[in-house]
């Protein structure tokens, strides 16, 4: 009777490892990397860059290389880095970088955009950007391009016709400035077609600062597509309050379809009483 426990729980077990195996395999067949970068190698990939755009030697998060755009002049001009998700066809996204400001950014940034649609402007859009005023990564702006705000202390702008978001967690705003390199991770979800069901998370240097869910992000055309086309970093600076120059810093960039710190599946060990045959 005991022999024919033990094979029965062997067989339970190899059971339990087999379902395991098969449920990572899923798992890890959806996850996917878009796009991931040290800039080690001093080529930037599948980035785009703009002209006021390089992979400085040093300076990176260790001293290595790292990506470097002037703000040197307001507008859009040439700091940007662009890149291409219109094939993913994807609305989820998962952002981390390492991020450093070199002096005061003065104008703000876009910081990172998600693009509904690569040739209409206002697409429905989400851009997690630096403050022109306050020079600080404080918000999300979304609906058309930026005519809601969900701020990461819970504050809200919206029309009176758009149903404001929920907050679940809330924070002060991010600072990037005093150049030192900080980590900045983001998942975006747009919402699907006519559904306030869009969601934001921003973690900064590994705390949870924010958390909205119920946003009203895609709304408008049934031409409009329910997956991000594309997204841009650093980009448009404020010409009213551009001063001076000043310089945003980026290492270690990954875009994924799942979270670049999490999604490990492992199979348990066998105890050491069982042998598997």
């Amino acid at each position: 009777m005991i022999i024919w426990n033990c094979r029965i729980q062997k067989h339970l077990f190899i059971a339990i490892i087999v379902a395991c195996c098969l449920s990572a395999g899923a798992d890890l067949a959806q996850a996917e990397t878009y796009y991931h970068n040290d800039f080690n190698g001093q080529d930037a990939g599948a980035l785009a860059l703009g002209s006021d755009v390089t992979i400085s030697p040093s300076g990176g998060r260790n001293g290595s290389p790292a990506l470097c755009m002037t703000y040197d002049r307001p507008g859009v001009a040439g700091h940007w880095a662009s890149f291409d998700l219109s094939t993913y066809k994807t609305q989820e996204l998962w952002v981390e970088l390492d991020v450093r400001i070199q002096g005061e950014p003065a104008g703000g940034m876009k910081f990172v955009k998600f693009f509904g649609n690569w040739n209409t402007h206002s697409q429905n859009n989400m851009t997690l950007g630096v403050d022109p005023w306050q020079q600080v990564n404080r918000e999300v702006s979304y609906y058309g391009d930026t005519i809601c705000v969900a701020r990461w202390d819970g504050g809200d702008a919206c029309p009176d016709d758009v149903l404001l978001p929920t907050h679940i967690v809330t924070s002060a705003p991010i600072d990037l400035r005093g150049n030192s390199w900080n980590r900045y991770k983001a998942f975006v979800k747009r919402a699907d077609q006519g559904q306030k069901n869009g969601e934001v998370k921003i973690w900064f240097n590994g705390i949870l600062r924010a958390h909205i869910i119920n946003m009203d992000s895609n709304p408008g055309s049934v031409l409009n597509p329910t997956y991000f086309e594309g997204m841009t970093f650093g980009d448009y600076a404020n010409e009213r309050t551009f001063t001076s120059t000043w310089y945003f810093w980026m290492d270690n960039l990954t875009v994924s379809s799942t979270d670049p710190d999490g999604g490990a599946v492992s199979v348990p060990a066998v105890p050491a009483q069982l042998t598997v045959e």
